[in-house]
């Protein structure tokens, strides 16, 4: 696989960016044991996310991709899309006819 190795932000060792299917097959099928986070990842993502499955390795993180498979359905992941997609156009909206320097977002969230 031509994975790329890319600094981003939060991971200023790099990070895998995958973007065929096969790749993330491979990686979180395939040959997941070989893929873990490591402990300066979790550590940092832990007190983003709380303990789950974007802060976890191993056994832990099998348990919560699990539970969470069952909540990934193509259909709910199609009507999520939509919904993202409509809120981000909103969010452009409102950034593109702004009038002030800053704009509070937060109404836009609930």
């Amino acid at each position: 696989f031509a994975m790329a190795l890319i600094e981003v932000g939060l991971f200023p060792r790099g990070a895998i960016v995958l973007v065929r299917p096969e790749e993330v097959r491979y990686v979180l099928e395939t040959n997941f044991e070989n893929y873990i986070k490591g402990p300066n990842v979790i550590e940092g993502a832990q007190e983003l996310v709380g303990n789950g499955i974007f802060s976890s390795d191993g056994s832990v993180w099998q348990f919560h991709r699990k539970v969470a498979s069952r909540m990934f359905t193509k259909q709910i992941m199609q009507n999520s899309a939509e919904v993202m997609l409509s809120q981000t156009n909103k969010l452009i909206s409102v950034l593109r006819n702004k009038t002030q320097s800053s704009v509070d977002i937060q109404d836009m969230f609930f």
